[in-house]
């Protein structure tokens, strides 16, 4: 599909979403690897819809990110509605409220910052090379390691990152904070979590500065020009460090002819830069990365040349690279594939590429064809035993914490989503087991998640779970909001249950004759959420 189409698809969705601007695609030419959204099919129009196709969202703290293959939307905690963050995006963490992310691709690694006030993502510094965009945060400081098991801190405000340590086992690992240590771990094809080591960073921002492995960012940050104005001609020559509404023309331009892969923000980096050189290349004039006047003439002329793209190329047993990686996530996201995205085309991968030939009904070759990378990108590919896996005691993960939340919607999940399958998630699945019948075994095999997961799934004790002075969370506030309708709540609905809650808890139970506990039971919420509950 033309980058015109997606540049048009995109706006529309921004309108609809009332976003700002949305971040384009990278795209390199037929005889270089190019970037791909997952959403991208050379055979169907671009189309992502917010709140269906991602599924898995993940809070980081006050925000909410959903990823789709390497594409990013993002959240305030508590809004609807989605921003458009960036896509080849490898990694994510909070910091200070805004968002930080690993923006890789096989030129380069940088990271980025998103402001929910100030879109799209703005370049903040350049990182190490082969990211593997594990990014975490962990009191206040952001870590990232690269493929070869170098782990370094990085410090967004004097755009420098520390080399903390090498340690051959972590390379390729996932990266998790958990009780103040970083947790290197890998997952199996079965989804069993492996932790490799645990880390604690001792040195301070402070202390740092005396570590002889500083790296100061590559990444020169905007230098604040006045605006420039089109002269007589209609154009004024631009350069890096300009900015302003002629420069948003520019990178418009650019980027509808596929040259320019970067957000179109206004402001004249080193991106813009880059695609100036390429469609001066196109064009077999001196690459100097300056839009003069004339070449603004041949750019806006209507037989401009367009850079050509290709999204597909045949992947197999021992392929590295960018390319790898996206295929790696598309088939993690459809359940195929358990292993860490490291854009290494071993046998775990080769493997998951044959379940996937095999649920489509074609020879298991285990190599990516051109033709079958399509049908595995398409909107409509088959889900791996519909995205679940069996979990069980020791389990952890992503996909533990995603069958916490939904046993707690349910009722019968009490404790913290912190995936781990341990004694409160076995029990919890023991009551749905008991809720339904089935024999209490205390595993979550992929037919009773099934179960779990339908809209028809039956809720513990009518969706109520006892409450008390400590609780938190979305049933406390919905207990504060009836409690307030009834007259008994004077305070704000913040979900905690606090003293005011309790005490209105106990005028209720004054009303109706009962102990006054403070506790709202199981069987007193039933009779506070009653048509017929007494008004104070």
């Amino acid at each position: 599909m033309n980058r015109h189409l997606k540049t048009m698809l995109a706006l529309a969705l921004a309108i609809l979403m009332t976003l700002g601007a949305v971040g384009l695609a990278e795209t390199l030419p037929e005889d270089e690897y190019s970037e791909y959204d997952e959403n991208y099919d050379s055979t169907e129009n671009y189309d992502h819809d917010i709140g269906s196709d991602y599924e898995d969202i993940r809070q980081l703290n006050t925000i909410e990110v959903s990823l789709h293959g390497d594409f990013v939307a993002a959240r305030k905690v508590g809004q609807d509605a989605w921003q458009d963050v960036d896509t080849d995006v490898l990694g994510v963490a909070e910091l200070g409220g805004l968002l930080y992310y690993v923006h890789g691709t096989e030129e380069a690694y940088e990271l980025r910052q998103f402001d929910f006030l100030v879109t799209p993502g703005q370049q903040v510094m350049a990182l190490p090379d082969h990211c593997t965009g594990a990014l975490c945060e962990l009191n206040g400081e952001l870590y990232v390691i690269d493929a070869d098991g170098s782990l370094y801190q990085v410090r967004p405000a004097d755009r420098q990152y520390t080399l903390l340590e090498t340690s051959d086992a972590i390379s390729n690992a996932d990266m998790r904070a958990e009780d103040g240590e970083l947790v290197f771990f890998t997952t199996d094809e079965d989804g069993t979590e492996q932790v490799l080591r645990r880390y604690t960073p001792s040195a301070s921002a402070e202390a740092l500065d005396d570590v002889d492995d500083v790296y100061e960012s590559e990444i020169e940050q905007p230098i604040e020009t006045a605006e420039k104005v089109a002269g007589s001609s209609g154009y004024a020559m631009l350069e890096r460090g300009d900015r302003g509404e002629l420069v948003r023309k520019l990178q418009r331009r650019l980027a509808a002819l596929n040259y320019l892969s970067g957000s179109v923000d206004g402001s004249f980096g080193a991106q813009t830069e880059r695609a100036v050189e390429l469609f001066q290349k196109a064009i077999d004039w001196s690459q100097t990365g300056v839009a003069t006047e004339a070449m603004q003439k041949r750019l806006f002329a209507s037989d401009a040349p367009k850079r050509k793209v290709t999204t597909y190329v045949e992947l197999e047993h021992g392929d590295t690279g960018e390319r790898v990686k996206t295929l790696q996530r598309r088939l993690k996201a459809l359940g195929y594939f358990n292993g860490s995205i490291g854009g290494n085309y071993l046998d775990l991968t080769e493997t998951a590429v044959k379940k996937f030939q095999k649920k489509i009904g074609v020879k298991q070759t285990g190599i990516a064809t051109v033709s079958l990378q399509k049908k595995l990108f398409a909107k409509n590919a088959p889900h791996y035993n519909d995205g679940y896996v069996q979990l069980k005691h020791g389990s952890t993960g992503e996909r533990v914490k995603k069958l916490q939340r939904r046993l707690k919607e349910l009722g019968y999940f009490t404790g913290e989503i912190g995936g781990n399958y341990l004694d409160l998630t076995e029990s919890a699945v023991k009551k749905f087991q008991k809720k339904t019948g089935a024999t209490q075994n205390g595993i979550a095999s992929v037919s009773l998640q099934k179960k779990i997961f339908a809209k028809n799934a039956p809720h513990y004790n009518d969706g109520y779970v006892e409450l008390k002075y400590g609780s938190t969370g979305e049933r406390v506030k919905k207990l504060q909001r009836r409690l307030k309708t009834l007259g008994y709540f004077k305070g704000d609905i913040g979900g905690n249950y606090l003293d005011l809650t309790e005490s209105a808890v106990k005028k209720f139970q004054k009303k109706i004759g009962v102990k006054q506990t403070g506790v709202a039971t199981v069987s007193l919420q039933k009779k506070i959420f009653a048509k017929n509950a007494p008004h104070k």
